[in-house]
């Protein structure tokens, strides 16, 4: 994607950008409002957009004011990410500044309703009770846990007091307050950007002065030594991911990584998917992967997943380890992963609002142009030994944090503690609740 010429920029009076890429396929809209501000900032953030939902304004009830906005061919979503919040206004061109202002006065001029925030609240509860039984919501709270520690993305949340006490007025207050925040506006249309500028000017509203959350994150856990942690859940078999937090983001790696990944641990073709499976039967499915980070600030990691049953977990660990630590050569296999990377990119095609949000992500990257240049350009040149190098420098040998979900009485604890000092963890631990 060539960024220069795909997007054009401009600024409004208080420092919002407005980023436009045209639409030259149809006659419909896409507006996003990108706030710098996420559930990180704000436990009750989400829960304010959630609530949005059931709410009408001081002209429409909720069912009303959904009924008005499809009149004009148009509907919207408001998302809390970590750290932003995404809201999308859609539909067709023509209708652009009318969706506009009906939109804008839901956000402005939302009116309160008990009865829909006690349901909500209820609903909250039970999810929160029914998460407990899944076998991927638990899993995946143990993955957050193990990686991040008890204050991780996953925990940060009300607790049930909390939201008990929560307040219709507070919940609309925080959507009010909003537009007061830094953001970004994207735009992907079939407007002429001068108009776009002054239908956005005209009809969102913008603090003059806007306000800046303080910076916050999470931050993985250095893996300083091995570690197991499991959970008891009743599953015919264990769930397994080991994980390494590697070095801070390098940019220069990302080729290396790209063709890494695709060779040795990512896809039913790649070796370790291959061996554990196809060869030796340790593992109902085996990946292995170096993962990239989705800012420049923050690790990257690497991260092994098995499903296996439970009297091979020993053999399961042992044989995936040994495979990190190791990594045997097929020039076959190594060139049809050069290959599939290239003829992935061939065709791969980012369009649409998809620019916008690419250019966005390489921002945070610390970047201003379209990395998959440089995976393309350089992956064919890539030798074996490169490849070998990398996985002897960054993956080979760390320290390991282990975390398993089975059943308790199908683990051999004692086997367990070959691969780190063994930690039962409980339900409350992982989910905050």
């Amino acid at each position: 994607i060539e960024y220069e010429e795909l997007i054009r920029k401009s600024e409004f009076s208080n420092g919002v950008e407005l980023l436009y890429t045209p639409n030259e396929i149809n006659n419909t809209f896409d507006l996003y409002y990108v706030f710098e501000m996420g559930r990180i900032h704000d436990k009750k953030l989400p829960l304010a957009i959630d609530y949005l939902e059931y709410l009408g304004t001081d002209q429409y009830s909720a069912e009303d004011f959904k009924k008005e906005l499809y009149k004009l061919g148009a509907s919207y979503s408001v998302n809390a990410g970590m750290d932003q919040v995404y809201v999308h206004l859609s539909g067709l061109s023509e209708n652009m500044t009318e969706a506009m202002i009906l939109f804008e006065s839901l956000i402005s001029n939302a009116q309160p309703n008990k009865q829909a925030l006690d349901n909500m609240v209820k609903d909250i509860m039970k999810e929160r009770a029914d998460a407990k039984q899944n076998q991927q919501n638990v899993f995946s709270h143990l993955v957050m846990f193990g990686m991040y520690g008890e204050e991780n993305p996953a925990t940060h949340i009300l607790s049930e007091k909390e939201l008990e006490k929560l307040t219709p007025a507070e919940l609309v207050g925080i959507v009010k307050d909003l537009k007061n925040y830094e953001h970004k506006v994207l735009y992907y249309g079939n407007k002429p950007f001068e108009n776009v500028m002054e239908i956005v000017a005209e009809n969102h509203e913008m603090g003059k002065e806007l306000k800046k959350v303080e910076d916050k994150d999470f931050k993985q856990k250095a893996t300083e030594k091995n570690i197991v942690y499991f959970v008891d859940f009743d599953t015919p078999q264990s769930m397994i991911l080991m994980v390494s937090r590697s070095q801070q983001y390098n940019k220069a790696l990302l080729p290396t990584i790209r063709l890494y990944n695709s060779y040795f641990g990512q896809g039913m073709k790649s070796l370790v998917f291959q061996e554990m499976r196809e060869k030796r039967s340790l593992a109902y499915t085996a990946m292995s992967i170096y993962q990239n980070p989705s800012e420049k600030d923050e690790y990257h990691s690497t991260l092994a997943f098995i499903a296996t049953q439970y009297d091979k977990i020993d053999d399961a660990i042992g044989g995936l380890t040994e495979l990190q630590n190791d990594m045997p050569e097929s020039e076959k296999s190594f060139q049809l992963a050069k290959e599939s990377i290239t003829e992935e990119m061939r065709t791969e095609r980012i369009t649409q609002a998809s620019i916008l949000f690419n250019y966005l992500a390489a921002q945070k990257l610390g970047v201003d142009y379209d990395m998959r240049k440089d995976i393309y350009e350089q992956v064919p040149r890539l030798t074996f030994k490169e490849i070998k190098k990398f996985q002897e420098d960054y993956v080979s040998n760390q320290a390991r944090t282990i975390m398993i979900l089975g059943k308790k009485d199908e683990l051999d604890k004692k086997m367990l503690k070959k691969y780190g000092k063994v930690k039962k963890v409980k339900m409350k631990d992982i989910f905050g609740y």
